[in-house]
């Protein structure tokens, strides 16, 4: 019976969290978004890339990448050098920036982002380690990164690609034990908000702290206490960017901070700016035409 209950949680957790990326309506030929089949909808919050191959121009602002709990698996494809490199980024804790070399190559990009809770439901092995890190995808992701690389440049779009890729996750995909705990801990992280404590969770999950602490080492590759916080601030900026009357104050009550300056300290220490100037960013122009 729990087994189920976990389960049912673990496929209704994505309609409780979405989280976003600095730039959430960004839509162009250099950066794109499509939705998974719905048999991965509970697992991959999207697959994103370039529309098709285009040469690779130095951007005229730099973009900033900020905490959106996920992980990707990253491809790139230079079709004038013919190389293609294939790595991991793994789930971060700070923002930092990111630009074109601007080489004029023609270049493509395809990856896949997972939910927290999910890369480790396709992984080969235990994702510890892997924290703020960008490492080579063979390592965690074998079978998938062996079934899409060859097709790399045979496919150009991001449709084509995203079929190729559904077909590699749903072969790859696999339940480890005890990462029902993990899936569970993560609900009730989502459903209070980021606000219970590593404590509450381990006696809501009738374990140990301890062991808590490693399953999420093991399944993540960051601590229960620091993702609860991302998973925090994830849904101040969601409230931030999507709603015109958002009310700090509101926020604050809201979401457990102790005042307005506990709330921005944590915001801008993950975003590098205050919740209205990230709502601003992620509505200007230049995220929001094709460039």
């Amino acid at each position: 019976m729990r087994a189920m209950m976990v389960a049912k949680r673990r496929c209704l957790m994505h309609t409780l969290y979405y989280p976003l990326t600095a730039h959430p309506f960004d839509r162009s030929a250099q950066y794109t978004e499509l939705a998974p089949c719905q048999a991965l909808a509970p697992y991959i919050r999207c697959f994103w890339g370039t529309l098709y191959p285009l040469p690779d121009v130095r951007e005229r602002r730099l973009s900033i990448v900020t905490p959106d709990t996920c992980m990707d698996i990253i491809f790139t494809a230079d079709y004038t050098a013919n190389t293609l490199s294939c790595s991991f980024c793994g789930i971060n804790d700070h923002t930092f920036q990111s630009h074109a070399a601007g080489n004029g190559h023609l270049i493509s990009t395809f990856a896949i982002r997972f939910y927290p809770w999910a890369a480790a439901l396709f992984a080969t092995d235990a994702l510890s380690g892997t924290e703020n890190q960008f490492l080579p995808a063979e390592a965690w992701f074998a079978p998938v990164t062996r079934a899409l690389a060859p097709h790399l440049f045979d496919f150009h779009t991001l449709r084509e690609l995203s079929a190729l890729a559904e077909e590699a996750l749903l072969a790859s995909m696999h339940t480890p034990g005890d990462i029902r705990l993990l899936h569970s801990a993560m609900h009730r992280m989502i459903t209070s908000n980021g606000t219970r404590s590593v404590t509450g969770l381990a006696k809501d999950e009738q374990t140990s702290t301890r062991r808590l602490e490693r399953i999420f080492h093991r399944y993540v590759g960051m601590t229960p206490k620091k993702i609860a916080t991302l998973i925090r601030y994830q849904q101040v900026l969601r409230d931030a960017v999507l709603y015109p009357d958002f009310d700090i104050q509101d926020a604050v009550f809201k979401y457990g901070y102790t005042d307005q300056s506990h709330l921005l300290h944590e915001f801008c220490r993950f975003h590098t700016m205050t919740p209205r100037d990230a709502r601003a960013y992620a509505l200007s122009q230049f995220y929001n035409t094709d460039r």
